[in-house]
């Protein structure tokens, strides 16, 4: 339950970093990072997160990486907050 709690914590900073850095008239997307430490390399919620990160419209760029226990995805978002 730890692990899914962590998951929608980084849902929501992901939420509130796309609406607090970006520029409503802006051409090129913003880079967006998001670091959910804790986790496991092969955590299946955190698979799941990224597949829909992927998904999502405007989204492009979506590179995952893990050290140290902690799981990131960099990605580019090109939409209005």
């Amino acid at each position: 339950m730890k692990k899914r709690t962590k998951l929608f914590r980084a849902i929501t900073i992901l939420c509130l970093m796309m609406v607090g850095t970006l520029n409503t008239g802006a051409q090129s997307g913003k880079q967006v990072v998001i670091n959910v430490s804790g986790i496991e390399y092969d955590d299946p919620n955190f698979t799941s997160f990224r597949e829909t990160v992927k998904k999502t419209a405007k989204v492009s760029s979506v590179k995952p990486s893990y050290a140290s226990g902690t799981a990131t995805l960099t990605c580019v978002y090109q939409g209005a907050p």
